[in-house]
């Protein structure tokens, strides 16, 4: 276990993650993605306690699972970029009844999996898959914001390019408004 995580450690100082893509955007096979999964991996194996045994059965099942569940928020994310303010009512109606069908989706999809990994998992660490889930993604958060804390990308009031953020001069935030 304590190698596990000096494992996790390791990787996760070694991780290179910025809050955006890279330019040409993000690539399947890109090297930040790989360890990026390799640490989620680790991570899910660690808190699942999953035997040698168990990970052969579980890891097609749950790739399989992220894979359906990553076109689904595609589907979602192409609802969210239309214009709500240039719709009409019956667009709007529209838009409302595709995300409603959706989030039914994602529930049915729930479903399916929580089939498929109590059939491969004991039902104690089916349901600790999504706290564990939740944890993985809360240390991805931690650590990013750790590389941009006072390092070199945002360094303390600055944004991106030395400007201040919006709002804030050399000094701080503006003063509040007088009476």
């Amino acid at each position: 276990m304590k190698y596990l995580s000096f494992m996790m450690l390791l990787l996760l100082g070694s991780l290179g993650l910025n809050a955006q893509p890279p330019a040409d955007g993000p690539k399947e096979d890109s090297p930040r993605r790989e360890r990026m999964e390799a640490l989620r991996v680790a991570y899910l194996t660690k808190e699942l306690e999953l035997s040698s045994d168990e990970a052969k059965k579980f890891w097609p099942v749950y790739e399989a699972f992220k894979k359906e569940k990553e076109a689904l928020r595609k589907d979602g994310k192409a609802l969210h970029q239309k214009d709500l303010a240039l719709m009409s009512d019956k667009e709007a109606e529209g838009i409302f009844e595709e995300q409603m069908k959706l989030k039914e989706k994602h529930i049915a999809l729930e479903r399916k999996y929580h089939k498929e990994f109590k059939s491969v998992l004991p039902l104690r660490k089916v349901l600790m898959l999504q706290k564990a889930e939740r944890g993985f993604k809360r240390e991805m958060l931690k650590a990013m914001k750790g590389r941009h804390k006072g390092g070199k990308h945002h360094g303390g009031k600055h944004h991106r390019g030395g400007k201040p953020h919006r709002g804030h001069g050399e000094d701080g935030p503006p003063p509040p408004p007088r009476d």
